[in-house]
């Protein structure tokens, strides 16, 4: 439920105010947050992560964003134990958008 709410979320804005380099938003960060009402569901509070473009893992790291594309990630955590780990990561989902200008 979370993820579908930050995807429909996402894939309401214009494709120009989408992020077009490496760019991560969380419902944790300050001053940059996504609203509380996106990260909770069922009586569960969720840390959520939305990464924008992220680099390859080539080396050296590409950023694939281009004037006309844009990949997103968006990764839910469990709220309990290590946010920095794998291990709490309870879904995870990416898309692209382009542009058709």
């Amino acid at each position: 439920m979370v993820s579908q709410r930050i995807f429909d979320d996402i894939r309401g804005k214009t494709f120009g105010s989408m992020p077009s380099t490496d760019t991560s938003i969380t419902n944790i960060s300050t001053p940059v947050a996504l609203p509380v009402e996106q990260t909770e569901a069922l009586g569960h509070s969720y840390n959520v992560e939305v990464r924008y473009c992220e680099p390859t893992t080539a080396t050296p790291p590409v950023n694939e964003c281009t004037n006309s594309y844009r990949k997103f990630k968006v990764t839910i955590r469990d709220t309990v134990g290590d946010q920095t780990s794998d291990n709490s990561i309870i879904y995870q989902t990416e898309a692209a958008f382009t542009s058709f200008n």
